[in-house]
C-alpha cells in the first residue's frame, strides 16, 4: 500500500508560489553585468605612472572590452613604466604598498575610473586607492 503527503492547495500556497516566482524572476533579471562583476575590483591602488598609463590606455581597453562581448576584462597596466623609490640603504619608515597593475574592470567601472584619476591627477601618491564600489557605484 503506497502512502501519499498531503500538499495542500489553496490560498496561502498559492501566495507563497507567487512570492517565490516574483523572487526568481528578480534573480534572473539582473543584467550579466550584474551578476558577473562580483568578479570586478572593488578597489584600484595605483600610483602616479600606472594612473597615467591607465588613462592612456583607456579607450582602447573600453574598446576591446565592447568587442569582446564579455562583460568584463582584466586591465594589465604590468608592462607600465612604475618606478618605486630608489634603494637608499636606510631602514624604510613605512613598508611599501602593493600597487594593482592588473585588476579586472567592466563597462562602468572604465569611464568611471578615469574620471577619478583626471579629478585627483595632482593628489595621486605612492598608491592612491580609487574606491570603484564608491565611486562607480
Amino acid at each position: 500500500m503506497a502512502s501519499f503527503a498531503f500538499y495542500p492547495v489553496g490560498p496561502m500556497s498559492n501566495l507563497k508560489m507567487t512570492f517565490g516566482a516574483v523572487a526568481i524572476a528578480a534573480a534572473l533579471a539582473t543584467s550579466p553585468s550584474q551578476a558577473l562583476c562580483d568578479l570586478c575590483n572593488a578597489s584600484v591602488r595605483l600610483n602616479e605612472d600606472l594612473a597615467n598609463c591607465f588613462l592612456e590606455r583607456a579607450e582602447a581597453e573600453a574598446e576591446r572590452l565592447a568587442s569582446s562581448g564579455t562583460a568584463f576584462i582584466l586591465i594589465d597596466l604590468s608592462d607600465c613604466d612604475s618606478r618605486g623609490g630608489l634603494p637608499t640603504g636606510a631602514p624604510l619608515a613605512e613598508p611599501e604598498v602593493s600597487l594593482d597593475d592588473r585588476f579586472i574592470a567592466d563597462a562602468q567601472s572604465l569611464p568611471c575610473l578615469s574620471a577619478a584619476i583626471t579629478e585627483s591627477a595632482d593628489g595621486i601618491g605612492a598608491g592612491h586607492v580609487f574606491d570603484l564600489a564608491a565611486l562607480c557605484g
